[in-house]
């Protein structure tokens, strides 16, 4: 079966964010050989977000850190081009309006925040009028829900006007949504993430979301702190990263600065090295 997919790599905005919590447990004389600190002890993150384009629908999976950020947010996390996610997509022809679906890895702020805008009365509404937005279900009860750990880790406003307005599709497990894209299990970072497959006529892209943020998290054990289910996390990952490279998927990461995407090889026991290679339009 022909499937025509088109695959575009948006960049939403670049921030910073504490080495330590990007790298959790791996000690600071390891990982800043890799990703040199400011004095404040932060890296850049890229907040990166994917366009798949078929013959019938506009597909956007993650929505970035959206327009609603307060001055000291900007201020603490050293925000730079944001908001850049609309921009981005008009730059490839579309319009909010022309978004079909948006498919949701998980709900932290920086997947889930550009999910919905503000309207001229002030009330939440969805950012993509004509939009299903989908997730796991899992993932929604446990942001609805959060335990003591989760509190902080969710904004429910970035999610719960969706459900007011009929809009969220609750998935339970694996599902091909179109032929071609597949929604896939990864928990780890949460206990009900979701990954992307897509299956096009000439490539194959995975886009892990947090299951494998940037290249420097090829390394197995090195796992970032917001990673609830880290032990999960890691075998996930290497369960997918194996099969990536045997079968030559094209990684996507969401969070890396310096390498937007490429495929994968194993090099160690309990690591992979990445392949750049140049995005796919």
């Amino acid at each position: 079966m022909k499937r025509e997919i088109n695959v575009t790599v948006l960049l939403d905005s670049v921030f910073h964010e504490d080495g330590g919590a990007m790298f959790s447990r791996v000690p600071k004389s390891m990982w800043s050989k890799e990703l040199k600190p400011d004095s404040s002890n932060k890296v850049p993150v890229a907040v990166r977000t994917l366009l798949l384009k078929t013959p019938k629908k506009n597909i956007l999976v993650d929505t970035g850190l959206g327009t609603r950020l307060t001055t000291r947010m900007k201020r603490n996390l050293k925000i730079r081009k944001n908001p850049a996610l609309v921009e981005e997509l008009r730059r490839h022809g579309v319009e909010r309006a022309d978004v079909h679906c948006v498919i949701l890895t998980h709900l932290h702020p920086d997947h889930s925040g550009g999910c919905v805008m503000e309207s001229a009365d002030g009330t939440l509404i969805p950012a993509f009028p004509n939009a299903e937005y989908i997730v796991q279900k899992g993932e929604f009860l446990a942001g609805s829900y959060p335990s003591v750990v989760e509190t902080r880790m969710y904004n429910q406003d970035d999610f719960l006007p969706l459900h007011e307005a009929g809009r969220l599709r609750l998935l339970e497990g694996d599902e091909e949504l179109i032929p071609g894209v597949h929604l896939l299990l990864t928990p780890g970072h949460t206990r009900h993430h979701q990954s992307v497959l897509i299956d096009t006529d000439e490539e194959r892209f995975f886009y892990p979301g947090d299951l494998v943020p940037t290249t420097h998290h090829l390394k197995l054990t090195w796992n970032m702190a917001f990673d609830l289910y880290p032990k999960e996390n890691a075998v996930k990952k290497k369960d997918i990263l194996n099969f990536s490279s045997r079968e030559g998927w094209i990684v996507i990461f969401p969070h890396d600065t310096r390498h937007i995407m490429g495929k994968v090889q194993r090099v160690e026991l309990e690591s992979f090295h990445v392949i750049p290679t140049q995005e796919k339009r």
